[in-house]
């Protein structure tokens, strides 16, 4: 669900907004959802992004 959010608020879907801003910064302060950060960007680094 966090991430739904965290990718509609990205690109405009989910507005930005006073109660939204501190659930994604709990969210990205995550262990697990910076080191699923990380391995995206390395996937990324090895494969390249989808087009």
């Amino acid at each position: 669900m966090g991430s739904q959010i965290s990718w509609g608020n990205q690109f405009g879907s989910i507005p930005k907004t006073p109660r939204v801003e501190p659930y994604l910064g709990r969210l990205q302060s995550r262990h697990s959802y910076i080191r699923a950060s990380e391995l995206d960007d390395a996937a990324m680094a090895t494969y390249g992004a989808a087009v």
